[in-house]
């Protein structure tokens, strides 16, 4: 029986209806146990495994789901194509709210540092530690617990999770979904230009046409997926160009701001 319930747990299928949560409540019945079942008992009983599988799937903490889906935003070196590995610095903004449904909740991160962060929400704070992280499933720790749950990424911030064999379908509510963006591109910030690693909004300008910069300065704060997102300078040089305004929205298409030599002439 175990074999099968871990077997049954581990089958993931997300974005379609299974009946894996009908079968994982119907081996864990007495009945089921006992051998006091015949071909016709799923018809009988159906609705009492039915009743029996939702109070299962009600009474599991979304807290792991959270937890594991920040972990996931917050360490996704493993993940191709996220766009997090090509940020060279950001800090913490604000909260996140996520929706479960019509359950919705919001979190606050309180520290972070390596692959352990804390987050709390109205009643209880959390410290998480990733333990293992892939495409498709994390494994995070939880005081002394242990939680692997497996995340498909939708769009417009909706993601599928599977845990403890039931699906739940997670929204973000603070992924940006405004549309007026500069053409998409995958270039990130080098040699003399700065552009946006992801869309977002420009929140900051730090800099002046003609000041004189060095590798590594803030030169632009993009806030998107409730982080603020902090663009630096590559090398040292002379701020040539800013082309945008605060308050703009931008894509990795759009040139930013461009640098010159200390020693080259600005255009007038």
């Amino acid at each position: 029986i175990t074999k099968l319930q871990r077997t049954l747990k581990e089958y993931i299928v997300l974005g379609i209806s299974t009946n894996i949560p009908f079968m994982l409540s119907l081996i864990a019945s007495d009945d089921f146990l006992s051998n006091k079942i015949t071909t016709k008992y799923c018809d009988i009983s159906a609705k009492q495994i039915v009743s029996v599988s939702q109070t299962h799937k009600d009474d599991i903490n979304k807290d792991i789901l959270a937890a594991a889906y920040l972990a996931r935003l917050f360490h996704p070196k493993e993940i191709e194509g996220n766009i997090w590995n090509r940020i060279g610095y950001w800090r913490m903004n604000m909260d996140f709210k996520l929706s479960f449904g019509e359950d919705k909740r919001t979190y606050s991160i309180v520290e972070k540092e390596d692959a352990v962060f804390s987050f709390t929400d109205s009643f209880n704070q959390y410290v998480v530690e990733l333990l293992e992280i892939h495409p498709d499933f994390i494994k995070i720790g939880i005081d002394e617990d242990e939680y692997l749950v497996y995340i498909a990424e939708g769009e417009n911030g909706e993601f599928d999770m599977s845990y403890d064999g039931h699906v739940f379908h997670l929204v973000d509510e603070g992924i940006l979904k405004d549309q007026d963006f500069y053409e998409a591109s995958e270039d990130g910030s080098s040699g003399d230009t700065i552009k946006s690693p992801m869309p977002g909004k420009l929140i900051k300008v730090l800099v002046e046409k003609g000041a004189s910069v060095k590798k590594g300065e803030v030169l632009l704060i993009v806030e998107a997926m409730k982080m603020e997102n902090n663009l630096l300078a590559p090398r040292d040089g002379k701020v040539e160009e800013i082309n945008v305004k605060e308050g703009e929205m931008v894509d990795g298409s759009k040139v930013l701001l461009s640098l010159v030599e200390e020693n080259d002439g600005l255009p007038e």
